[in-house]
């Protein structure tokens, strides 16, 4: 383990924190960059930008030799995962109707929770980091096929007004899915776009429209600001109670590789639960009695003495909360 390897134990104990903190960091930062690389040149090449970034300082990681070079590279690797997890999400939810979003964002977790439970395989097989940064990262390399297959967000092409390429796009989508699409369909969507860029030029001006939005537009009106922090709160809290929970399971007791194991396999079961109910009670009132109860569990668990007991309660509750 590299733990022993880089003598990471006694006084270095905090190294494989730290590690993980920068990794998060890098996150953080990509994830702002990305957000206008993705904005300005679209989603299908913004992707496979963050898809060779990943790839490379992935890679790389399985051959450093000193716990400095390890940092770097696992900061790189934390640089473009947020992004990478985001894109294909978004691109998903910009290919649809407002009626397949829930079935789109559900569908999306699910596949992420099989991916936990896989790797809780894959780890169990290969117990040398060296060999397990190659086994997590070399299947990445496999997504390079899908440039020929992916395409662009119809909307993002549309908001940039390359009408074209769009149309090509929906008429795939139309042939896929058996449909035909109504005689001028383009055309006025085309028109509709430029209605609505020329409303924006006669209420702000020419410089209006060519403006670049940033962070500091979502705290511009009151009411924007009010939501902008209360998402990132809930985002926030919910992203330090799920990482925590699944970075530390293994040190909670018992088998390590089982506890990795329970982490992703019991977001399985709320799916069932949320699937409907955003659809039913609608996004707000699910978002907060998934939160109630998913910090009333994290409470109670105080209460169970069993470890195994304990973490299986509190992760099941806790990713509630998580999936939605």
């Amino acid at each position: 383990m590299k733990h022993f390897q880089w003598e990471m134990v006694c006084d270095r104990d905090f190294q494989p924190t730290l590690a993980l903190v920068l990794l998060g960091i890098g996150g953080l930062i990509g994830n702002y960059i990305f957000g206008y690389v993705q904005d300005t040149l679209g989603r299908h090449p913004a992707f496979f930008i963050y898809l060779s970034i990943e790839s490379l300082f992935g890679i790389a990681t399985a051959f450093a030799q000193d716990f400095t070079t390890w940092t770097i590279f696992r900061f790189g690797v934390g640089f473009t995962v947020p992004a990478i997890l985001g894109t294909p999400y978004v691109l998903a939810i910009e290919m649809v109707g407002p009626t397949k979003r829930t079935t789109c964002t559900i569908l999306s977790n699910i596949a992420y929770s099989l991916a936990l439970v896989a790797l809780a395989a894959v780890v169990y097989v290969v117990r040398d980091w060296r060999s397990l940064s190659l086994a997590t990262t070399l299947p990445f390399l496999t997504f390079f096929m899908f440039w020929w297959v992916m395409p662009e967000s119809p909307r993002w092409l549309l908001a940039n007004g390359r009408y074209e390429e769009a149309e090509k796009v929906l008429l795939k989508m139309a042939k896929v899915n058996g449909k035909s699409l109504p005689a001028n369909y383009i055309l006025q969507l085309k028109q509709k776009y430029q209605a609505k860029q020329q409303s924006c030029d006669d209420a702000g001006g020419k410089e209006n429209t060519r403006r670049r939005y940033g962070v500091s537009d979502l705290f511009r009106t009151p009411n924007l600001r009010r939501k902008t922090l209360i998402i990132t709160f809930i985002w926030f809290t919910n992203t330090s109670v799920y990482v925590g929970l699944s970075y530390y399971a293994p040190s909670l007791g018992g088998d390590e590789f089982l506890n990795f194991f329970l982490a992703g396999a019991v977001e399985l079961p709320t799916y069932l639960f949320l699937w409907p109910a955003m659809d039913c009670w609608g996004r707000r009132w699910t978002l907060c009695t998934s939160m109630v109860v998913g910090g009333a569990a994290c409470l109670a668990t105080v209460l169970v003495q069993n470890r195994e007991l304990a973490l299986f309660y509190q992760m099941f509750l806790m990713n509630i909360n998580f999936s939605f």
